[in-house]
């Protein structure tokens, strides 16, 4: 007997250290992923600035000018004016081309993300020159108006040409140089009430005689004539656009623009860090990391048309002592966009305290997260009782559970490498879960024959649940993602819209899955990037 106990008391004194180690371990909170990749983001120099590649520059642009006498002009100056434009070299460059080749376009973009800027700079670009741009912004109700004074009006029996019939003949004339027109805000009147019949069904059948009545002549759009169209994402249009008008206005399809970190990140560097000692690198990170993750936030919460760009009012609060300021343009912004919403102010201190302490995740630790894990699961009760009976019977009956936990041990092993097979695409949907669902039933008859407790079934119970609903969100994302390449892939090319919707997707769906498929998914669609 005193052996016994002697032998049980060296036991102790050989786990307690283990066991407060553990302890230890599970009270760690993790550091965020994004916070990593956010180094790799800031020390990396696989981006440029558009006036660090005047060649390339000068290159497209002299391919877009007809006239030789055009060449004389600086591409770069002609987008620097009223100041230089802080854009990636490669977003300023893809833009032009898809502008160039498709001629009629749809700019998309959210409050902030630069979409009137890079389409004013656009079109100076093809343009060169003022007169041979055309701008008008839209106010509701007056697309009548519009029209008289774009199109034209008849009065006292004569047609008087407004001066978009004007700027389209002068565009035939000179068809040496380009002609751009710019409608901004289209969502705010009725397109076809303001182009009227003809020239609308021009814009679907240019090769049908459309004639205005009273214009005496067919409707035309040369080919060096360019309409550039912009519409916010998010709420305050007064029409929603749909297949036809951009059937028309932009046939091969819109042009997206998102909130931008890479253009966020190089903003903060140009202006800040390369100029102010007290701007320091900690705080640059602070500040990009905040933007991201709170933008991701608003996109969960309330789509992606409530997020805030780069270029929007927080670029007035990223000093250092203004930070507090930074953070609250998101929740002024939210609440202006969604009258009434509320923000949860306890997801925003999640966010700001990793933001203050290098990426660390607020209640990330094993303890809170089971905690987290069973309270939503709505089964706090019962695990509180499974906890208590757990810790009553470690005390009594410690060694019966030694005894088993080699068993429990092989089921949990066992579970996890069918989830890790299926992960890793070695067995199918079917196979994996009805593996699981084999495991579940041999528990069962462990816990009928009283081989294990009932804290332990409940364990393996919880896990498999746990990872059959990871398998189940998995394939679903999978089916989803399947669906989506394949119809993009009918044309047999990957289009930087179409590559914009999958990578879109994927983030929406990374909270779902676990992380090692998110980076499968990752890697995958990376490969499909655009030139």
């Amino acid at each position: 007997m005193k052996k016994k106990y002697i032998l049980i008391s060296l036991a102790v004194l050989l786990v307690s250290p283990v066991l407060a180690y553990l302890i230890y371990l599970g009270c760690q909170n993790r550091q965020d992923p994004l916070w990593l990749e956010l180094d790799k983001m800031v020390k990396s120099d696989d981006y440029f600035y558009i006036r660090e590649k005047p060649a390339e520059i000068d290159s497209l642009f002299e391919a877009m000018q007809k006239d030789p006498e055009y060449h004389k002009y600086d591409g770069y100056e002609l987008i620097s004016d009223p100041f230089p434009l802080t854009m990636e070299y490669r977003k300023f460059i893809s833009s032009v081309e898809f502008i160039h080749k498709n001629k009629r376009a749809i700019v998309l973009g959210v409050t902030g993300s630069g979409r009137t800027t890079m389409i004013d700079r656009v079109s100076k670009f093809i343009a060169v020159i003022p007169e041979h741009i055309m701008s008008l912004s839209c106010v509701p109700q007056l697309e009548v108006e519009y029209h008289k004074q774009y199109i034209g009006s008849i009065d006292n029996g004569k047609f008087y040409k407004g001066a978009l019939l004007n700027f389209l003949e002068k565009a035939k004339i000179d068809s040496l140089h380009n002609y751009v027109l710019i409608i901004d805000d289209i969502d705010m009147i009725y397109p076809s009430t303001f182009f009227g019949a003809a020239m609308w069904s021009e814009l679907e059948n240019p090769n049908y005689d459309n004639i205005i009545p009273g214009y005496g002549k067919e409707v035309e759009f040369p080919d060096n004539f360019y309409m550039l169209s912009t519409t916010k994402i998010g709420g305050g249009s007064v029409i929603k656009l749909n297949d036809e008008h951009f059937r028309r206005l932009s046939p091969s399809g819109v042009l997206q623009v998102y909130p931008d970190s890479l253009e966020f990140m190089m903003y903060l560097r140009e202006t800040f860090v390369d100029s102010t000692p007290a701007f320091k690198q900690e705080h640059f990170k602070k500040l990009l990391y905040t933007f991201i993750k709170i933008n991701h936030y608003i996109e969960d919460n309330w789509g992606t048309g409530t997020v805030l760009g780069q270029w929007s009012t927080i670029r007035k609060s990223v000093k250092p002592e203004q930070y507090d300021e930074f953070v609250e343009k998101f929740r002024q912004h939210v609440v202006s966009m969604n009258f009434g919403a509320t923000v949860d102010e306890k997801a925003i201190r999640k966010i700001v305290y990793s933001a203050t302490h290098d990426g660390i995740m607020l209640n990330s630790n094993f303890f809170a997260q089971a905690y987290y894990f069973v309270y939503d699961a709505g089964i706090f009760s019962e695990a509180s009782v499974a906890v208590g009976f757990l810790l009553l019977s470690s005390i009594t009956g410690w060694i019966l559970y030694v005894r088993r936990k080699k068993l429990i041990r092989s089921y949990v092993l066992k579970v996890y490498h069918i989830s890790g097979e299926y992960t890793e695409e070695k067995i199918t949907f079917n196979e994996a879960v009805g593996r699981i669902q084999d495991v579940k039933q041999e528990i069962d008859g462990l816990a009928l024959n009283k081989k294990i407790n009932y804290t332990e079934s409940l364990f393996i119970y919880n896990l498999i649940q746990d990872r059959l609903s990871i398998i189940s969100k998995t394939e679903e994302t999978e089916s989803m993602y399947n669906r989506m390449f394949d119809s993009f892939m009918e044309d047999e090319i990957i289009s930087q819209g179409e590559y914009q919707k999958l990578l879109t997707f994927i983030e929406k769906s990374r909270g779902k899955i676990s992380e090692s498929y998110y980076r499968q998914l990752i890697e995958r669609i990376e490969k499909l990037k655009p030139a």
